[in-house]
């Protein structure tokens, strides 16, 4: 008798215990509608409205919400309720869109969704509580996939190389962890890889700061080096990051290597091939290429001397450079053996410093070169003087 009241309770306000019911109730619809929100379902879809509410008496309700979202999504989610027992939770949430049903079934996060910069804060997060170890690196692509709960999958650029993180986020559950990290075993593979280096774009905001180590070196006695051209810059992901600094030092290339662990705060040079051939330098004339900035210095200061010496209309440049060589003392000495030619820029104050990079040989003038031999001295400061003499 007590069952059959129950049961005529159910069918009285529309219920049947095992199927659904549509509500169509007004207040009753609000009163779901804040039951999922104190959820914290709004971030399981993206400008989605509820557009069917149901019920199904089971022991306690559940409550079955169907959303339509602004981009085609049909999402639905049930929610279990138990009154008597103050209990509510979400036992279901599924998105259906033509896009999700293809393999993979994850979707572009647009860098001008508000989601994407929630999405790049929870790489972030785990970067800065150490579950997660990497170089610098760029976000290149963030894709969803809604499963249970919301896989979000990071493309990023590591060391020239692409790497994917993948997150799984269950709101209702409190949960986030990493289910997928190619990039951290790829940064250890890089550390293993003979070479194992990648150039550092002088555009990259990081070049200024290695080259910042470089000069800190300098600067506390622990590099002394001449004059030299940083030419590349390379880093290299170990257990830290190594940086490779290749220099032109008096005509010849030579590298530095800083071992940098930033975690441990420590940072040291483990190779230096620099100051090794500085001291072989020390004594003796080397011969070096014409292209070596310290041989253009003395050159441009040399033309000058030439140049302040004839009455030509026209500036005279060096038609070659038969003969350069360096040494490395308290400063530099260069000496370069030269030719001249006529150029196309006026001997004035204009062209003084200019070689014929600056002012390019001009073929209106036939004339026989001379030769010069010339003498420069180049002081710590850059200040060049220079002395020539005709052969």
């Amino acid at each position: 008798m007590l069952g059959g009241l129950v049961l005529a309770s159910l069918f009285s306000v529309g219920l049947c215990a095992g199927g659904w019911s549509v509500v169509t109730d007004s207040a009753k619809q609000a009163e779901y509608e804040q039951l999922l929100v104190g959820l914290g379902s709004n971030s399981l879809g993206v400008d989605c409205q509820t557009t069917q509410y149901e019920t199904q008496v089971v022991a306690g309700l559940n409550i079955r919400y169907t959303k339509t979202c602004s981009n085609g999504d049909v999402c639905t989610f049930k929610v279990w309720q138990k009154t008597w027992e103050n209990f509510l939770q979400i036992t279901e949430h599924q998105c259906k869109t033509a896009k999700r049903q293809l393999a993979g079934g994850f979707s572009t996060v647009s860098s001008t969704d508000s989601s994407y910069s929630t999405y790049e804060t929870w790489l972030s997060t785990y970067e800065n509580n150490g579950q997660l170890s990497l170089p610098h690196y760029t976000v290149t692509k963030i894709e969803s996939q809604v499963v249970q709960g919301m896989n979000i999958r990071y493309t990023l650029s590591l060391a020239g190389h692409e790497c994917t993180i993948q997150i799984w986020d269950v709101p209702w559950l409190n949960k986030r962890e990493i289910t997928t990290d190619t990039c951290s075993v790829h940064k250890r593979q890089l550390g293993g890889m003979p070479g194992g280096f990648s150039t550092v774009s002088s555009t990259d905001s990081s070049y200024s700061t290695y080259e910042s180590w470089l000069s800190t070196y300098e600067d506390n006695g622990q590099l002394s080096l001449p004059h030299y051209t940083i030419t590349k810059i390379e880093s290299q992901v170990v257990q830290g990051v190594n940086i490779k600094y290749t220099l032109s030092l008096a005509g010849h290339e030579c590298t530095i290597q800083i071992w940098d662990v930033s975690w441990l705060n420590k940072r040291e040079i483990t190779t230096d091939t620099c100051s090794v051939h500085k001291r072989q330098l020390l004594g003796g004339y080397n011969k070096v290429d014409a292209s070596e900035p310290a041989v253009q210095k003395c050159l441009s200061a040399s033309l000058d001397k030439v140049n302040a010496m004839t009455n030509s209309m026209f500036r005279m440049v060096e038609g070659q450079v038969l003969d350069a060589e360096v040494q490395v003392v308290a400063g530099m000495n260069v000496k370069v053996r030269f030719t001249t030619a006529t150029s196309s820029c006026m001997n004035n104050d204009m062209g003084l410093g200019k070689t014929a990079k600056d002012c390019p040989v001009t073929t209106n003038f036939i004339m026989t070169p001379s030769t010069f031999d010339a003498h420069c001295f180049i002081s710590l400061d850059q200040q060049v003087k220079a002395t020539v003499h005709m052969e």
